[in-house]
């Protein structure tokens, strides 16, 4: 698949596998996509979709006993330069000099990623000292100043105050600031705000909108709430069973959704006037990826299943024009190649 020559991240047929003792795991089959400079690009998907396997495996961070089986993600450098993430040792040098200087990320549950001994400060200088400034002064300014960024009060208090004291938006404000310290090219946000209250994540979606424009970086969002897509998205890449099977832009994507999962998907959401009116909630859950067969992964879900067709291979992701994208034989009959 081509994508357009100004990316900063372009990933190409990325299999991400576990090995098991019952088979191989194949969490991330064949995934392909771009991010260009400032902007968002959405990764939804129900649980189970690959969506974080698929950020792991960009910051090689992926967790015993899974590994990289194949593929390409290549990340355009400051100086010019293009890196194969994939070709890089999870515990080289090379890999941490990206890791919180040019590819940062928030996760979900920020008491799980901060560390409980030590203050929200320190945490911001170490990775301040780390790849930007190893004088200790001035690494504490630009943590200050950044805490205050984010939209902390009483930065110097909050500077010396450990994560355990703050509240839930709090901490994940002090970890957007750890994150955008170094003034990363990219930002991966893993379902930031799921845990917060509806009021908190409407503030730090137009935090992170704020400091996008300051800082002029991409944002990978990875979500299963279509809501919160829709709000800061400007492409969708909706995945399911370790693959993407559409991707458009935010608009043409709710406006015209083409596969049976994304479709299924938005007649999910709650509704304005639907009052009495039941969800129509998709059947069945997601497969476990455990030596998959040849076959469409949704099928065993979808409403529009042809027997003998897709469960007799894998559909191609084809180009259906102005850049919309599907994985379905209902728009295709071209099928993958099959893989090991």
């Amino acid at each position: 698949m081509s994508f357009a020559a100004k990316s900063i991240l372009e990933v190409h047929d990325l299999r991400t596998y576990f090995k098991l003792t019952e088979g191989t795991l194949k969490a991330v089959d064949g995934v392909d996509f771009a991010i260009a400079p400032r902007q968002t690009v959405g990764i939804i998907g129900e649980s189970g979709s690959g969506k974080s396997v698929t950020a792991q495996s960009i910051l090689q961070i992926v967790p015993t006993p899974g590994y990289i089986r194949s593929g390409q993600i290549l990340l355009s450098r400051p100086d010019g330069s293009t890196t194969d993430l994939c070709q890089l040792d999870p515990r080289s040098r090379k890999i941490r000099e990206i890791r919180g200087a040019e590819i940062s990320m928030v996760f979900q549950e920020p008491m799980t990623s901060l560390s409980p001994v030590h203050t929200i400060g320190a945490q911001i200088v170490e990775a301040i000292r780390l790849h930007i400034t190893r004088d200790k002064n001035k690494a504490k300014g630009l943590a200050l100043d950044m805490i205050n960024r984010v939209g902390i009060s009483n930065p110097r208090q909050r500077f010396d105050e450990y994560p355990h004291q703050l509240s839930g938006g709090m901490r994940q404000r002090a970890m957007i600031a750890m994150a955008l310290s170094c003034s990363p090219s990219l930002l991966i946000a893993d379902e930031p705000t799921t845990a917060l209250d509806v009021t908190v994540q409407a503030q730090i979606l137009e935090l992170m909108k704020e400091l996008q424009d300051e800082f002029g970086m991409a944002i990978m969002y990875i979500t299963h709430d279509l809501g919160v897509i829709a709000e800061i998205a400007d492409e969708v890449n909706v995945m399911y069973l370790g693959r993407v099977v559409e991707r458009a832009s935010t608009r043409e994507l709710f406006k015209n959704p083409l596969h049976p999962y994304t479709q299924r998907l938005l007649k999910s959401i709650p509704r304005l006037g639907g009052r009495g009116r039941r969800l129509e909630a998709i059947r069945g859950n997601v497969p476990v990826p455990l030596n998959p067969p040849a076959q469409c992964g949704f099928c065993s879900r979808c409403d529009e299943f042809m027997a003998g067709v897709c469960d007799a291979a894998v559909p191609a992701l084809v180009d259906m024009g102005s850049h919309h994208h599907v994985r379905c034989y209902l728009h295709s009959q071209e099928s993958e190649p099959v893989h090991a």
